[in-house]
């Protein structure tokens, strides 16, 4: 996908890349220093739609399902610290 390629999401609505421009709803992070984080991504083609839009993160079942404390303490404590 091309970053002048519109994107759609799974309501069918087509993603546009913002124009550029001090009002541009998408350029505020920029200028204010937040982040903004997709929620509910699901599809792979949700997921290249936000990164052609310039969505840096993100959290949805595509990217991983829920896990309860129990099984987070497990596999952490299986997972070797990083050096």
């Amino acid at each position: 996908m091309s970053a002048d390629a519109p994107a759609s999401c799974s309501s069918g609505r087509t993603l546009q890349r913002p124009q550029s421009g001090r009002g541009n709803p998408m350029r505020r992070p920029e200028v204010t220093g937040a982040s903004i984080v997709a929620e509910g991504i699901e599809r792979k083609e949700e997921l290249q739609g936000l990164r052609v839009l310039g969505v840096h993160f993100g959290r949805g079942y595509l990217l991983g399902r829920p896990v309860s404390l129990v099984d987070l303490e497990a596999f952490l404590d299986r997972t070797p610290a990083p050096s």
